[in-house]
């Protein structure tokens, strides 16, 4: 829903996974970037990019590596 949403306002959306499989799901729902969270190259090159981060993962997860994404002043929102 977060994808649908951000869309919606008009955000240029980039959804981060570590399953390929969600890649046409997330396209399919507007995301205009898919970024594979388990390949150290694909999130190097989104480093310091991100204006907002809206994390919405239940399970463990590396929160700092999604840190390190986010632009100076970039905002993260831990949804659970």
């Amino acid at each position: 829903m977060g994808v649908k949403f951000a869309v919606a306002l008009g955000a240029n959306v980039t959804v981060i996974s570590t399953s390929e499989s969600k890649r046409q799901d997330a396209l399919r729902m507007g995301a205009k970037h898919f970024v594979i969270s388990k390949d150290p190259e694909q999130m190097k090159s989104v480093q310091n990019t991100f204006d907002m981060i809206l994390d919405t993962v239940s399970a463990d997860h590396d929160v700092q590596a999604l840190l390190n994404l986010l632009a100076f002043e970039g905002v993260y929102c831990l949804v659970g």
